[in-house]
Parts: C-alpha cells; sequence; structure tokens
C-alpha cells in the first residue's frame, strides 16, 4: 500500500512530523554508524537522517515506494532484513508495525535482535489502542483503519512484544503533532462519511468522483470544520502531551536488554 505521495518534492519537505523524527532519532541515538528504517515507504525519514549515520538500509515491501526509494531517491534499500549485516546502531518502525504479521514481525525482530548491543536503540511509532482518543473516537479515531492495520498495540501490550525479543523501553516521547492531528481529525471524522476525508485530500490527493461542484463543496465544508474545530484539537492535545502513554500514538524508544 502506498502511504504518501511519490515525488521527489514531497520527500524534500522538512515538516513539522518529520521535525519530531529527527529529534527523536537524535535523542536516543548512542553512536551513528548504521541506521535501519523497517517500512520506508519512498524514503523521507532517511532522505533527510542519513547523513549523520555511515550505513543505512530501508525495508519496504510496496514495490512503487521501494523503487522510488532506491531510483529517485538513491537509497539503500530492500524487501527484506537480508542487508542488515553489521551492527545495528538505530532501527526505527515509524507507522510499520501495525502493519506487519505476526511471522514478519519474528522475522525482523530476531534479525535486529541478532544484530544489536545495549547500545543500540530501537524506535517505535505505533497508533495507540489505550488512548483518550480511541476511547472517545471510536471508529471515528484518526488512526482507526482496521482494513490495513494487522496488529492493534497499547503500550502495554508493545512493550510485552518488544521484551518477547530482547527489548526494554528506556525513553516515552510525546508528539504535538500526532496529538493535534489525531483530535482534529477525529472531530472531522464525526461529521464525514469519508474516514479520514481531510487527511486523504490533503496527503495523498484523494480523487472525488462525481461533477467538480461535489469536489468544491466537499473540500469546502470540510475547511469550515477545520476553522471551528481547531481550538478544541488544540485543547485536547494538551492531555495527550501530559499523559503520553494515554495519547494517540506511542511512540517509545527501547534499548537491548543486558544479558
Amino acid at each position: 500500500m502506498v502511504n504518501e505521495i511519490l515525488s521527489l518534492d514531497e520527500i524534500k519537505k522538512f515538516d513539522l512530523l518529520e521535525r519530531f523524527k529527527a529529534r527523536v532519532l537524535r535523542s536516543s541515538l548512542q553512536h551513528s554508524e548504521f541506521l535501519v528504517d523497517v517500512g520506508c515507504g519512498g524514503g523521507k525519514f532517511l532522505f533527510h537522517n542519513k547523513s549523520i549515520f555511515e550505513n543505512h538500509l530501508g525495508i519496504e515491501v510496496t514495490p512503487q515506494a521501494l523503487e522510488f526509494a532506491r531510483k529517485s531517491i538513491g537509497l539503500n534499500a530492500e524487501e527484506d532484513g537480508s542487508g542488515i549485516n553489521r551492527m545495528v546502531s538505530v532501527a526505527a518502525f515509524w507507522h510499520s508495525l501495525e502493519h506487519m504479521t505476526p511471522e514478519s514481525i519474528k522475522g525482523i525482530m530476531t534479525v535486529l535482535n541478532r544484530h544489536s548491543a545495549t547500545d543500540t536503540r530501537i524506535i517505535v511509532s505505533v497508533p495507540n489502542s489505550g488512548s483518550f482518543q480511541f476511547f472517545i473516537f471510536k471508529e471515528n479515531f484518526a488512526y482507526y483503519d482496521p482494513q490495513n492495520h494487522i496488529q492493534q498495540f497499547s503500550v502495554q501490550s508493545l512493550n510485552r512484544l518488544m521484551d518477547t525479543y530482547g527489548f526494554e523501553p528506556c525513553r516515552f516521547f510525546a508528539s504535538e503533532v500526532y496529538a493535534f492531528f489525531g483530535y482534529l481529525q477525529g472531530l472531522l471524522n464525526t461529521c464525514n462519511r469519508i474516514h479520514n476525508y481531510f487527511y486523504q485530500r490533503r496527503k495523498r490527493g484523494l480523487p472525488v468522483t462525481g461533477y467538480p461542484i461535489k469536489r468544491f463543496l466537499l473540500d469546502g465544508y470540510n475547511y469550515m470544520l477545520v476553522l471551528l474545530f481547531l481550538p478544541v484539537a488544540g485543547l485536547l492535545s494538551v492531555y495527550d502531551i501530559l499523559f503520553p502513554h494515554k495519547g494517540g500514538v506511542i511512540t517509545i524508544c527501547y534499548r537491548k536488554k543486558k544479558n
């Protein structure tokens, strides 16, 4: 599944979300030898952060995104983890773990465990099924996607999974971007028949079938709702910042447990 617009201009944008990811990365790394991005998509995260590492590797199963990352961005990218053949400094799962089957998770985590030391860091960011956002929005939760999210994680279940492969949490990160977007899109979803319509139109260029006036009216309707819900989303976001374990998105840095 292509989860982004595959264009060089889009990849080059160092937006608020990419700034958050870069901050998490720099706050977590202990050494800068080898960066692995599991579920790298078109390669945006690697594009902005690979320069501080000696080596990098992107792992992506979507053919279009993999080809774009290789040919248009010039990244080292492959379909599986066979290229992980040295000690990993940081491995990142930016909203990819929830898309993976148990077999795929076991495969990549086993490889990462084999090529990690106590100073290796694993960054995981996934939707939080135990969040306040999910509690109030239910199926209107911005990150609710049962068709594509094979796994559902809470903080507790994610920690148990990582513990199985020898990793323990060492730092929790709160994201103003994920919090604000989650509440804003969740509020919009309560007033739309199409789930995440505003995000799909803005981020992925979702086509609207029918007459152009239909697209114009739907877009205008959503922009008016955005203006209405902006202060509400901002106020609710404070909760996620104060209580990150209850935030709409879990972002945790893990380290390898000492024997």
